[in-house]
Order: structure tokens, then C-alpha cells, then sequence
């Protein structure tokens, strides 16, 4: 079962992947189109920089903006500079 889960979680992440390519195209500065290229459900991200998943809703909507502890966990979990993810949440696009 275990076996399965990560096998499912592997396809999950590319899927992901996938979507941030194919899907946010016309928008890959977006925070979405960052957060799927790194393979991450909003609940996953939300959970690795302890957060939780509506604050990343706020987050990739506009509706929130990041105090700059949090915008360093993002950049760290996403694997990208600050100056990257400020750049994608002033560019949300849906």
C-alpha cells in the first residue's frame, strides 16, 4: 500500500508539473504556475511552510500578501528567490 501511495503521489507531482506547462502557458509568472511547476498541491505548500491551505488561496488570488517571514519560507519550499515568488504574486492571474 505504501508502495502505491508514493507511485500515486509521484504521478500526482507530475501531473502537476504538466499542468503548470500546458495549462498556465500564457501565464508562467503567475504564483499558481510557480507553485505546480514545483509539484505542490496548495495543501502541501501550505503544510511545508506551515501555513494553511485558504492563506495559500489568499495568496495565489491577490487577496493576501505574504509578511516577509512567510515570503521566505516560499521561496525556500519552492526552490526560487524572493525576489521570483514577490514577482508571481503581483502577476496572479486565474
Amino acid at each position: 500500500m505504501v508502495a502505491e501511495d508514493s507511485t500515486l503521489e509521484q504521478d500526482l507531482k507530475e501531473g502537476r508539473k504538466w499542468a503548470a506547462s500546458v495549462l498556465y502557458e500564457e501565464h508562467p509568472e503567475s504564483f499558481r504556475a510557480l507553485r505546480l511547476r514545483a509539484g505542490y498541491s496548495q495543501k502541501q505548500l501550505a503544510q511545508k511552510i506551515g501555513m494553511s491551505q485558504p492563506n495559500i488561496c489568499e495568496l495565489e488570488s491577490g487577496k493576501r500578501k505574504p509578511s516577509s517571514d512567510t515570503l521566505l519560507r516560499l521561496a525556500k519550499a519552492l526552490g526560487t528567490t524572493t525576489d521570483i515568488v514577490l514577482k508571481s504574486l503581483n502577476s496572479h492571474s486565474e
